[in-house]
């Protein structure tokens, strides 16, 4: 046992040639990886070899979708003929009243012809189909991933109304030229007997109704304090300087509606038609089976019932 132990604690003579060669092993790999370095910079910096691109992303793919499409809705504001990208808009959508007597019917030429205007659109979020909803006066679209977001849908909404000539539906006044909003905008903001929906991404299901605001509460008000001063803020130490009101007042943007209808699947491309049973032919026999059904829709009392009774036994 105690001879291990000493085979063990002995140490192994130390070569100098093999530690030269380490040494020397080390320092050329060294200043060959640092020749390598140099060599890229002078090829990178002087433009004979291009540095690769970095790796794609899906958030940088929706930014490059996002500044493809707003530059391309902005530059049909600097067209010539400005009024054709909204000619396919119907004069009903600019009049309330007119509205709601094109809409009143539930089988209404109005929605049909927009329901037909479809757009199949592949965002960096996944493909969607877009149509517009002239009852709901929003944009609907189909998809099988419901969280995409708003930048990126309104992108596809600027394609929509540039391909169907319908821009004044566009009604974000953030993306829009300072003097060249939609006309729809102050009718979408002053809607009667519905609040405006503002900075709001609106979806199918029913979102829960907001507790109603108390005027008197009986829950005691606290005061509030100077957080610096400790002291009590009176009506005079209120009053905002300039620089602090226009920071409190900001300026809030309208967004257009957006409606998520389902996933891709639930799209109904084909439009149904209420099919109007139809008899092609007549005869003498569906006449008497026609006055028969008719005689018996209608109701009688004893008296008729007599009446009719002795008229057939005369004939």
């Amino acid at each position: 046992m105690k001879s291990t132990l000493a085979n063990t604690q002995k140490k192994e003579p130390v070569n100098i040639t093999t530690t030269i060669k380490k040494n020397v092993v080390y320092s050329f790999r060294f200043t060959l990886f640092l020749l390598m370095r140099f060599v890229y910079y002078i090829m990178y910096q002087y433009g004979i070899w291009e540095i690769p691109p970095p790796p794609e992303t899906i958030s940088s793919l929706s930014d490059d979708y996002i500044k493809l499409q707003t530059s391309k809705f902005l530059k049909s504001y600097e067209h010539p003929n400005k009024d054709t990208f909204s000619m396919n808009i119907e004069k009903c959508f600019y009049d309330t009243k007119l509205h709601a007597l094109a809409i009143e019917d539930a089988d209404n030429e109005l929605e049909k012809t927009w329901k037909r205007r479809i757009m199949f659109e592949h965002t960096p979020r996944g493909n969607i189909i877009m149509h517009y909803d002239a009852f709901k006066q929003g944009f609907v679209y189909y998809g099988d991933n419901s969280n995409i977001p708003y930048y990126v849908i309104n992108a596809a909404v600027m394609r929509y109304v540039l391909m169907f000539r319908c821009r004044d539906f566009f009604i974000d006044d953030k993306i829009t030229p300072e003097n060249m909003h939609s006309p729809l905008l102050n009718i979408h903001n002053n809607k009667p007997d519905t609040p405006p929906e503002t900075n709001t991404t609106v979806s199918d299901d029913t979102k829960p109704r907001e507790p109603p605001v108390l005027k008197s509460s009986a829950f005691v008000k606290l005061k509030s304090y100077n957080t610096v001063s400790g002291k009590l803020n009176t009506d005079n130490s209120k009053k905002p300087s300039e620089g602090n009101k226009a920071e409190s007042e900001e300026k809030k943007y309208t967004r257009n509606k957006i409606i998520y209808a389902g996933k891709i699947s639930n799209f109904k491309l084909l439009q149904t038609q209420k099919m109007v049973k139809r008899v092609a032919f007549s005869s003498d026999l569906l006449d008497g089976l026609k006055s028969n059904s008719d005689s018996q829709n209608r109701v009688f009392n004893y008296r008729d019932f007599k009446k009719l009774q002795e008229k057939q036994t005369a004939q």
